[in-house]
């Protein structure tokens, strides 16, 4: 006969999950310097947001890493973007009205390329080494643009959440993103489009 677990206890065994897959995601992108890491990062969080912690120790579940053609490229440009951001946002005072739209625009083209960098992630994450990972993962996010744009919507959610409390942003969010955003990216729909 099977056992039944409690509510409470299942609740906090999720909540574990979340903060050990956030902290993997962190861990990760210490490990890769900042710089390299995030798409290695992602990339960690995803492997493991499916998988069950009850029977992998976190150190196991460490040891995955990502072997994909130019993804240092790919994440440095992220952080340079991220790094034309903070600067444009920080000394935006000595701008006019120019150098606002350029940080509004500079804004966008980052939360576009790290949709992009979560399509990537994904894909590298739950399907064998495809030969052409990068174009599939823009075509999929052009060509599934609701679910691209509920991606935004989370990523604007857990942005909105680091304003309002950090330590909840560091210890749950990544995890809880890519728990999210695995459930959204791995429905029927969704997996129909993989296929093809």
């Amino acid at each position: 006969m099977a056992q039944r677990t409690s509510k409470l206890i299942q609740l906090v065994n999720h909540f574990y999950d979340l903060v050990q897959v956030s902290l993997m995601i962190w861990l990760r992108l210490l490990k890769s310097g900042i710089v390299y890491g995030w798409l290695d990062g992602l990339y960690c969080g995803y492997a493991n947001s499916t998988r069950d912690s009850q029977t992998l120790r976190f150190r196991d579940r460490f040891k995955v890493s990502l072997q994909l053609k130019y993804q240092r490229v790919v994440s440095l440009s992220v952080s340079f973007l991220l790094a034309g951001v903070v600067f444009l946002y920080w000394y935006r005072v000595r701008f006019n009205l120019a150098g606002n739209l350029l940080l509004i625009v500079l804004g966008l083209l980052v939360q576009l390329v790290v949709v992009y960098l979560i399509w990537l992630a994904y894909l590298s994450a739950t399907a064998e080494q495809q030969p052409l990972l990068y174009a599939k993962a823009l075509d999929l996010m052009l060509r599934r643009f609701p679910v691209s744009l509920s991606l935004w919507f989370l990523l604007i959610g857990g942005l909105l959440l680091a304003y309002t409390n950090l330590v909840i942003f560091v210890l749950v969010v990544p995890g809880a993103f890519c728990k999210l955003s695995t459930k959204l990216l791995a429905s029927r729909s969704s997996q129909r489009q993989l296929i093809n």
